[in-house]
Formats: C-alpha cells, sequence, structure tokens
C-alpha cells in the first residue's frame, strides 16, 4: 500500500520552504482560488514522474516555467511516504533543462535506495502505470471529460488482466511471438528479412543456376582465350606507344626548361635596361650630387630674403620720425611769439614804472614774466622733440642700410647654391633633388630586381641557354604544345587496365573448372532441399493454425474484461446518481451507454453535463480499482463542480468508502465540499493555514 505522509516544497512556484502533512484515508485539501493547490497538484505528479519534456495542447506554459519561481534558475522538493512497511523519501531538483534535473529517493531508516527504484521509474515503481495512464486512472481532474479512443498502456494492462488474470502477463505478446515465429519461416514480403523457407527456395535456385553455369562455362572459357590474345596484343601496342612518347617528353621537358630561362633571362635585360633609363634621365645626372643640406640652406637664404623685404616697419619708423621732427620744428615760432610778448609786456612795465603807475607796472612786469616763461619752455621742448625725432629718423636709415647689405649677402649666397644646377629658387632646386632621388631610387629597385632574379645564376651560362631555347622554337613550337603527359596517363591508366584484365582472363582460364560441382552432386543436393522446403512447409501451416487458434481464442476473451468494468461502473453510478442510473455499458473504448429506468440503451451524450460528469468519475474510479494493485492512492481536483447536493454528498460517501482501503487526497475551493467530507469524517487542511513555513 502506498501513502503520503509529508510533502516539503523547497523551491516550487509560489512556495519557498514550506511543506505539508498528508493523512490516510479520505483529506481534503481546501483553498481558495490562488492559495497554490494547482501547484501543489502539479508538485506531486513531477515528484512521482518527474518533469515533462514538452508543452501539452491545452497548457498555457511549460511545467518547468511553472515550477521555476520567479528569479530563480531550479526548482526543488521532497516528499516523503509510506510504501508496504518502509518510509520512502523522495527528492527532487528541476532545473531550466532536463539536463539539470537531480533526482535521489532512499528509505528514511536506512538510507539505502529501494531495490528496482531509479529516477525514471518512481511513478511507474509506485503505481503500476507511466504517466500517460496514471493520468487517466489515478489522477480525476475538475476539466476531466468522458474520454474516448484506446491508450495502449491501459488497455493491455486490461486486457491482460482479463485474459490471464495477470496484468503484466500479455496475450497479445503471445500472438506477437507467434507472428514472429512464422516470419521466421517465411518473410512478410520481398522486404522483410528472409525466412528459413525463403533461404532454401534461394538455394535451391542457386542450384539450378549453378547447373545452367556449367552448360556456359566452357563456351565462356573459349571466348575468355580469344579475348586474351586480343589484349595480350593491345598491351604490346600500349608498351612501344610509352616508350615514344617517355623520349618525347624528355624533349619536351628540356624545352620547357630552356624556354623558363629564356624568359628569366629576358626579364633580367629588361630590368638592367630601366635601370640604365632611370640614370640617363635629365634629374639624375643634373641633381645627382645635390645634398639635402645644400636644398635647405638655399630654403633658409629665400625664407630671410622674403622676411627683409616684408620688413617695411623701420621705413615706416624712418618716415614718421621725419614728419614729426618737420612738426616739432613748425612749432617752434610758438615759443617766439611768447617770448616776443613777454619783451613788449616788458617794455610797457618799464613805461608805466617811468610813468609812476607802479600798481600798474607791478602786474605788467607778471605778466611779462609769466608770457616769457611759456615762450621760453616752449621753444626748448618743441627744439628737444625735434633732436629726439632726428636721431630715430637716423637710427632707422642705418638699420636699413644694414638690411640691404644683408640681403645682397643672401642673395649671393643663393646665387652660389642655385647657379650650378641651373635653379632659379630653392622650390626648384628641391623638386629637381625629389626627381633624382625618385630616379635614383627606381634605378636601384630595377638593379636589386635584376640581382635577385639572376641571385645564385651563372650570367653567361643563362645567356647560352636563352639564346639555345631562342634557335629551337625558332625551328618547332609545336612540342610545347603537346600533351605528351596527359597522353602517357591515359595510357598508363589503360596498361592498367589491360593487365587487370588480362590478370582476370587467366585467372578465369586456369581455374574455371577448378572448384566447380560435378551435376550429379548438385541434382542430390536439390533433393535433400525438396526434403527440406516440405518440412518447413509443415512447420509454417502448424505455426498459421496455433496463430489463427490463438487469436480466435484471444478474441473471445478479450470482451470478458468489459463484465467487470460494468460491474464496477454500475456500482459506483448506482451510489454516485442516488440509485436513479444502475445499468451502463462500457465498450472496448470505454464508450458509456446507460439504461435509464430500464428503457434501452443510449449514449452518454444524450444525458446532462452533471451525469457525465459522474459517469467520468465512476469509469475513473472502476479503472483505478482494475489498474495496479488497488490500494495506490488517488487524486481528485474540484470533480464536484457540476454535482448537486444530494449527489455530492453521495460521492463524497463513496470516496469515503473506497478511502478505507487506499488513501483519497480531494482539493477543492468550495465549503459545500469541506461540509460534506467532515460529516462523511474526512481529515480537512485549510491550505493556507495549515502548509507551514519550515525555514
Amino acid at each position: 500500500m502506498v501513502c503520503l505522509t509529508e510533502a516539503v516544497l523547497i523551491r516550487f512556484g509560489k512556495f519557498k520552504n514550506c511543506s505539508l502533512k498528508f493523512q490516510p484515508g479520505l483529506h481534503v485539501i481546501y483553498g481558495e482560488n490562488e492559495t497554490g493547490k494547482s501547484t501543489l497538484q502539479l508538485f506531486l505528479k513531477v515528484m512521482f514522474f518527474g518533469a515533462a519534456t514538452r508543452k501539452k495542447a491545452d497548457e498555457m506554459l511549460k511545467e518547468r516555467e511553472r515550477m521555476i519561481p520567479w528569479g530563480e534558475k531550479n526548482a526543488e522538493g521532497i516528499l516523503r511516504l509510506h510504501v508496504d512497511d518502509r518510509d520512502l523519501e523522495i527528492r527532487r531538483r528541476f532545473g531550466k533543462t532536463a539536463a539539470a534535473d537531480k533526482t535521489e529517493i532512499f528509505d528514511l531508516h536506512t538510507g539505502e535506495v529501494p531495490a528496482g527504484f531509479t529516477a525514471d521509474s518512481i511513478g511507474e515503481k509506485l503505481f503500476g502505470v507511466n504517466v500517460s495512464v496514471f493520468e487517466k486512472t489515478f489522477w480525476i481532474r475538475q476539466d476531466g471529460v468522458l474520454f474516448a479512443g484506446k491508450d495502449e498502456e491501459l488497455n493491455r494492462r486490461l486486457m491482460n488482466l482479463c485474459s490471464s488474470g495477470d496484468e503484466e502477463i500479455s496475450a497479445e505478446h503471445t500472438i506477437v511471438l507467434l507472428e514472429k515465429q512464422k516470419r521466421m519461416i517465411k518473410a512478410k514480403d520481398k522486404r522483410s528479412t528472409p525466412g528459413k523457407l525463403d533461404d532454401l527456395y534461394a538455394e535451391k535456385d542457386n542450384l539450378l543456376l549453378k547447373l545452367k553455369q556449367i552448360q556456359n562455362d566452357t563456351d565462356k572459357r573459349e571466348a575468355a582465350e580469344r579475348e586474351l590474345k586480343v589484349a595480350q596484343d593491345r598491351l604490346c601496342e600500349i608498351e612501344k606507344e610509352m616508350e615514344e612518347l617517355t623520349l618525347e617528353s624528355k624533349a619536351q621537358e628540356r624545352l620547357k626548361n630552356l624556354e623558363i630561362r629564356l624568359q628569366k633571362w629576358k626579364q633580367a635585360e629588361i630590368l638592367q635596361q630601366r635601370e640604365t633609363e632611370a640614370k640617363s634621365r635629365e634629374e639624375y645626372e643634373k641633381f645627382v650630387g645635390l645634398e639635402e643640406q645644400m636644398v635647405l640652406q638655399a630654403e633658409e637664404q629665400e625664407r630671410r630674403i622674403k622676411t627683409l623685404d616684408q620688413n617695411v616697419q623701420i621705413g615706416y619708423d624712418k618716415e614718421r620720425a621725419e614728419k614729426t621732427a618737420a612738426e616739432e620744428r613748425g612749432k617752434l615760432w610758438i615759443g617766439l611769439f611768447f617770448m616776443a610778448v613777454g619783451f613788449i609786456v616788458f617794455a610797457l612795465a618799464v613805461v608805466l614804472a617811468i610813468l609812476q603807475h607802479l600798481a600798474a607796472a607791478g602786474g605788467t612786469v607778471v605778466i611779462s614774466i609769466m608770457f616769457a616763461w611759456i615762450g621760453v619752455w616752449w621753444y626748448f621742448r618743441c627744439k628737444q622733440h625735434n633732436l629726439d625725432a632726428m636721431r630715430k629718423y637716423y637710427a632707422c636709415e642705418a638699420e636699413m642700410d644694414k638690411m640691404r647689405r644683408e640681403k645682397e649677402e643672401c642673395g649671393v649666397r643663393l646665387e652660389n647654391i642655385l647657379r650650378p644646377y641651373g635653379c632659379g629658387s630653392a622650390s626648384e632646386l628641391r623638386c629637381g633633388m625629389e626627381k633624382c632621388r625618385k630616379a635614383i631610387l627606381e634605378a636601384e629597385s630595377f638593379h636589386n630586381a635584376r640581382c635577385t632574379l639572376l641571385e645564385m645564376e651563372d650570367e653567361e651560362a643563362l645567356r647560352k641557354d636563352a639564346e639555345e631555347a631562342k634557335a629551337l622554337l625558332k625551328n618547332d613550337s609545336s612540342l610545347l604544345r603537346k600533351n605528351i603527359a596527359g597522353r602517357i596517363e591515359q595510357l598508363q591508366q589503360s596498361k592498367t587496365d589491360m593487365v587487370v584484365n588480362i590478370s582476370d582472363l587467366k585467372t578465369k582460364i586456369d581455374f574455371a573448372f577448378q572448384n566447380q560441382q560435378r551435376p550429379a552432386d548438385i541434382e542430390s543436393c536439390l533433393r535433400f532441399l525438396d526434403e527440406d522446403i516440405a518440412e518447413q512447409k509443415k512447420l509454417l501451416r502448424a505455426v498459421e493454425m496455433a496463430q489463427e487458434v490463438f487469436t480466435d481464442t484471444v478474441r473471445r476473451r478479450k470482451s470478458d474484461f468489459t463484465p467487470q468494468i460494468n460491474a464496477k461502473v454500475n456500482q459506483y453510478l448506482d451510489i454516485l446518481t442516488v440509485g436513479k442510473y444502475h445499468e451502463t455499458r462500457v465498450s472496448e473504448e470505454y464508450r458509456i451507454q446507460i439504461s435509464p429506468q430500464n428503457t434501452g440503451l443510449y449514449s452518454s451524450e444524450y444525458f446532462s453535463f452533471g451525469t457525465r460528469q459522474q459517469l467520468y468519475l465512476a469509469l475513473r474510479l472502476a479503472l483505478g480499482s482494475l489498474i495496479g494493485q488497488g490500494n495506490e492512492p488517488l487524486f481528485l481536483d474540484d470533480f464536484l463542480i457540476a454535482y448537486d447536493d444530494a449527489r455530492a454528498e453521495a460521492a463524497i460517501t463513496l470516496l469515503k468508502q473506497i478511502s478505507l482501503k487506499r488513501q483519497i487526497i480531494l482539493f477543492t475551493c468550495h465549503n459545500r465540499d469541506v461540509e460534506y467530507a467532515a460529516k462523511a469524517g474526512a481529515a480537512i487542511s485549510h491550505l493556507e493555514e495549515e502548509i507551514i513555513n519550515v525555514c
């Protein structure tokens, strides 16, 4: 018996470091919307069977995306359960991909891994089914509908259970083995692996073919001898032609080498000619001795002359000093005027004194002194300014004389530099020097190229080879155009093929009858083969008869499992519908028909949605009782939505009865289900209150 005891959600969906304990029997887990019921259900499924690798058609997100919390890289949890007499613990960690998953299972008391359990087989080991059958039998969802169409695994286990009493013993497997035995005797078609009978027929055909070949071998040998003679003659012709072409190839090779040396000599002559042309240029001959320092000196003299020509400040200062001196000389009369006025006023003062006008005479003397002082001051001021201006004038004239002499000297030096090279300016001299350098570099380049070309070469020998090549090419150049190597290669391939052909022909002639069977021996083998073929035909008929009989038996017994399903469905449906419907028929494809009050059988599609939901539950409970041991846990998710009060209470009562033999975990968000479950004596867990934070 399998019974869940505790779930620890370390990191899973919205839960982090939380745990929930499970009770045996009927355990109702109640929670409002978004409290984590769906997350807890997903946790239980993946702890048993692992995470699905692909998203189902009706799912919005992949299971991994729902499991891994936001901002985390993995999900992790622990599930503890009681299996028979052992307490086991399942630990799983889920990453972004299946490669990052990690699974552990061990006994809580011994710490050992239970025998037969692996990471991929925990769910199948506990429930005896794969995840697909698990979701059709042990897991009843609120969105479940009546399903049609065969599930191979579910159908196989039900068929085995009804036909052999053991869901692991397959009658269909026996049919497959008989078919395999049949195909070992005779293949199904030409594309299949041959059977023993096919091999015997093939061997018989081979022996008959050998008899026919023996009759034709003599004619073939004579034809081979004639073909050998023709091949040997052709081989001699090929060898002779190859000898001639080999001599011609050597001559062609020598001519090619001479032609290469001729081209090399021509290139050397061209390089020497270009070197001579570069050295014979006017720039090379004219400026070959010119140095950079001389060009720099010429440029310096030109710049100095240009600077002296552009220095007009000294001339301006000279002109200004001359103008200032003239202006100051022109102002001297003002001073003389004031002095004359002073003397006149003084004479007036003397006259006044004589006339005994002493007061007026005293004032007049003061005025005369003032005018005389102003006149003297102004005269000597203008005189001094005139002297200063004249000194500056003579200084500027001396500086201009010095600059003229320096300009003449610079001109002489520049002329001495430019005259030998016939240039009129430093820029023309530099341009000539650059052209000369370019010609020198070009000549050196051609010289170096020629030296590199003729490196390790004897020029005289190269010249003689070039003359010989000219003479040979002049007489006959067609030898170079012949594809002698290609023709030799063709002949070599033909020779190889001919040698192989001759060897094959000799082998065919020498060993044509060496290992050949006698016709009498072949006929004896054919008689034995006919006996073996007859024996295999009898065995094939026996296997076919056994297959027909066993298939017919299985076909008859295959319908025996429907009474077991029907009995369980009728029993559960009678309770779920409060006695309204108690007779149903379930087909091999799990299609259900109902007989309301013994009025005939009708498809479940004619009944209400609520009734179909009760049919669905009855069928799922019936399948769950036949698949596995019948004591595995059942998981139900809000399946009572379409039930009225009476049928909902009846369903809870039925689950309580079933929970006496197996654990049932019911998830719901409806208070009505909780009240009926509490009334029936089920354990109730309010998810928000009873899930504990363990860290």
